[in-house]
C-alpha cells in the first residue's frame, strides 16, 4: 500500500512537470525575460540632463509571501492569547467578586441574626420588667384593699336615732299597740336574734377573723419578702453605684494625684539638692570673702602703721602731706566699713533664701498630705454614701425598716459633691499659693515653682472634670431611685 502511495505521488509530480513545472513552481522566482535585440543605430540626440533611473519594481517572491502569512498567523495567535488571558482575568475577577458578595451576604446575615437575638432578648427583658411591675401593682392593690377592709372593721357603727314621743289619743293608742307589739317582737325577736346570731353572725365573725388573720399573715409575708428583695436590689445598686463612682471619678483622680505626688516628691528632692548646692556655694563664698576680708584687714593694719609713720613725718616737714594722709586714711576706713556691710547683707540674704526654700518644701509637703487626705476622705465618703443610699431606699419602701427617704439619699450625694468641691477649692488655693511663691529669689527655685503651679493647675482641671463626671453619675443614679420611690 505504501508503494502505491509513492507511485501516485510520483505520478502527480510527473504530471506537474509535464504540464508546465512542478507543483510548487508558483512559489519560485520567475525566470528573467529574454534579452531584447538592439535597435539600429540612431544619430545621437542633443545632450539632456542626466537623470538617475528608478530601479524597476521587483515582483514579490515566494518566501516573502510565506513570511507575511506566518507573521499574520503569529499576530492572530498573539491576539487570541491576549484575549484568552483577558477572559481568564475577567473570570478570576468575577469569581473573586462572587466570593466577596457571598461573604458580605453571610456577614450581613450573621449581623441580622445577632440583631434579632438582641431584639428578642430585649423584648424578653421588657416582658419580665412589665410582669414584675404588674405583680407589684397587684400586690399594692391587694395591700390597699386589706388596709381598707381593716379600717372598715375597726370603725364603730353609728347608733340609731331615738324615736319621737307620740302625742294625743291616737298617739297613745299607737303607743300602746307599739308597746304590745314591741313586747311580742322583743320576745320573738330575742329568740330570732339568738338563732340568727348562732346560725349566721357567729360563723361569719369566725370567718372574718380567720380571713383577717390570714390576710395579716400574707401581708406580713409580703412585706418581709418585699423588704428582702428591695434590700438586696438596693445593696447591689449601691455597690454598683459606689464602684462606678469610684472607678469614674476617684480612680483617675487618685492616679493623677499619685503621679502628682511622685512629681512633687521629685521636686522636693530637687529643691533639697538645690538648697544644699546653694548653701554650699554661699558658704564657700562666705569663706572666700572672709579670707579676702582678713587679708584686707592685715593689709590695712600694715598700711595704717605706714600711714601713721607718714603722718608723723609729715607733721615735721609739710602740712599738706599730713592732710592728704589723713584724708586717705579716712577713705580706706569707709571702704572697709562698706565691704563689711555688704558682707553682712550677703549673709542675711543667703539665710533668707534658705529659709524660703525650707518654707516652700514644707508647704509642698503639707499640700501633698492634704491632697492624699482628701482622696481617702472621698473614698470613705463614697463607700458610706452608697451604703446609706441603699439602706435609705429600702427603708422608704418597707415600713418596718429605718426611716430613710429620698431626701436623705440626695443629701448623701450632695455631701459627696461638697467633698469634691472642697477638694477642688483646696487644689485651687494650693495652686494660687504656688503661683505666689514663684517670685522667690533664685532662677532655679522660680522655675520649680512655676512647674509646680502648672502641675497643680492640671490637677485642678482634672478634679473639675471628675466633679462633672460625678454630677452626671449622681443624676443617673437618682433616676432609678426616684422611679422606685415614686418621687
Amino acid at each position: 500500500m505504501n508503494e502505491e502511495n509513492d507511485k501516485s505521488l510520483k505520478g502527480l509530480a510527473g504530471s506537474g512537470e509535464e504540464g508546465g513545472g512542478p507543483l510548487f513552481a508558483i512559489f519560485r522566482p520567475a525566470p528573467a525575460p529574454a534579452p531584447v535585440p538592439a535597435p539600429p543605430p540612431v544619430p545621437a540626440p542633443p545632450p539632456v540632463p542626466f537623470k538617475v533611473p528608478a530601479p524597476p519594481e521587483k515582483p514579490p517572491s515566494g518566501p516573502s509571501q510565506d513570511r507575511e502569512i506566518i507573521d499574520y498567523l503569529k499576530a492572530r495567535m498573539t491576539e487570541m492569547e491576549s484575549k484568552l488571558r483577558e477572559s481568564q482575568e475577567k473570570g478570576l475577577a468575577f469569581a473573586y467578586e462572587l466570593k466577596g458578595r457571598e461573604e458580605a451576604r453571610k456577614e450581613s446575615r450573621r449581623e441580622m441574626e445577632e440583631f434579632l437575638a438582641a431584639v428578642k432578648r430585649q423584648q424578653a427583658e421588657s416582658e419580665t420588667e412589665r410582669s414584675r411591675g404588674l405583680e407589684l401593682e397587684k400586690a399594692r392593690a391587694r395591700i390597699e384593699a386589706l388596709e381598707f377592709k381593716i379600717m372598715e372593721l375597726s370603725v364603730p357603727r353609728a347608733e340609731a336615732p331615738p324615736p319621737h314621743a307620740p302625742a294625743g289619743g291616737i298617739e297613745k293608742l299607737q303607743a300602746g299597740l307599739k308597746a304590745e307589739l314591741s313586747a311580742d317582737f322583743e320576745l320573738h325577736g330575742a329568740k330570732l336574734a339568738d338563732k340568727f346570731k348562732k346560725e349566721t353572725l357567729e360563723p361569719l365573725a369566725a370567718r372574718l377573723d380567720a380571713e383577717s388573720a390570714r390576710d395579716l399573715e400574707e401581708l406580713v409575708k409580703l412585706r418581709i419578702s418585699l423588704k428582702k428583695e428591695i434590700s438586696e436590689g438596693f445593696e447591689l445598686l449601691g455597690g454598683k453605684l459606689t464602684e462606678k463612682i469610684l472607678a469614674e471619678a476617684v480612680g483617675p483622680l487618685a492616679g493623677r494625684l499619685e503621679a502628682e505626688n511622685a512629681a512633687r516628691e521629685k521636686d522636693l528632692c530637687d529643691m533639697r539638692l538645690l538648697s544644699d548646692s546653694i548653701a554650699g556655694k554661699v558658704s564657700r563664698l562666705e569663706n572666700a570673702f572672709s579670707e579676702k576680708l582678713s587679708d584686707m584687714e592685715t593689709l590695712y593694719a600694715g598700711f595704717s602703721s605706714q600711714m601713721a609713720a607718714a603722718v608723723q613725718a609729715a607733721e615735721k616737714n609739710n602740712e599738706e602731706l599730713r592732710v592728704l594722709s589723713v584724708t586717705s586714711f579716712k577713705g580706706i576706713e569707709k571702704v572697709e566699713a562698706a565691704m563689711a556691710d555688704e558682707f553682712g547683707k550677703m549673709v542675711s540674704s543667703g539665710e533668707e533664701f534658705r529659709s524660703g526654700l525650707r518654707d516652700v518644701s514644707a508647704g509642698m509637703e503639707a499640700s501633698r498630705k492634704e491632697t492624699l487626705g482628701i482622696v481617702e476622705d472621698l473614698k470613705r465618703a463614697l463607700a458610706a454614701g452608697g451604703a446609706q443610699a441603699a439602706d435609705s431606699a429600702a427603708g422608704r419602701l418597707v415600713s418596718n425598716s429605718a426611716p430613710y427617704e429620698l431626701g436623705f439619699i440626695t443629701a448623701c450625694f450632695d455631701n459627696l459633691e461638697k467633698a469634691f468641691c472642697a477638694a477642688y477649692e483646696t487644689l485651687a488655693r494650693t495652686s494660687a499659693d504656688a503661683r505666689k511663691s514663684a517670685g522667690s529669689p533664685g532662677a532655679d527655685a522660680a522655675f520649680i515653682a512655676h512647674r509646680q503651679t502648672a502641675f497643680l493647675d492640671s490637677a485642678t482641671r482634672d478634679l473639675g472634670l471628675a466633679l462633672e463626671v460625678f454630677r452626671g453619675v449622681k443624676q443617673e443614679a437618682l433616676k432609678p431611685i426616684k422611679k422606685v420611690l415614686g418621687a
